[in-house]
């Protein structure tokens, strides 16, 4: 089961302090979760990824792309 845990506060200035608070998010969301559905979460953040890339570089004004909330 992924767990639905609160996402960390992060600094306006970008540290290793987020990096860990980050990591630990992760971890807590993902530590009861079977391996299948690890590889679920994995291959919906890697298809948000390409979709994401994919408006980068074609520069699409109005791309939009709705990320479900965690």
């Amino acid at each position: 089961m992924i767990r639905n845990v609160v996402k960390p506060k992060l600094s306006s200035n970008f540290s290793i302090d987020d990096i860990h608070k980050i990591r630990e998010w992760n971890y807590e969301r993902l530590k009861d979760s079977t391996i299948e559905e690890r590889e679920i979460e994995y291959k919906e953040n890697m298809i948000y990824f390409a979709k994401r890339l994919h408006c980068v570089f074609d520069e699409a004004k109005n791309c939009y792309i709705h990320y479900p909330d965690r």
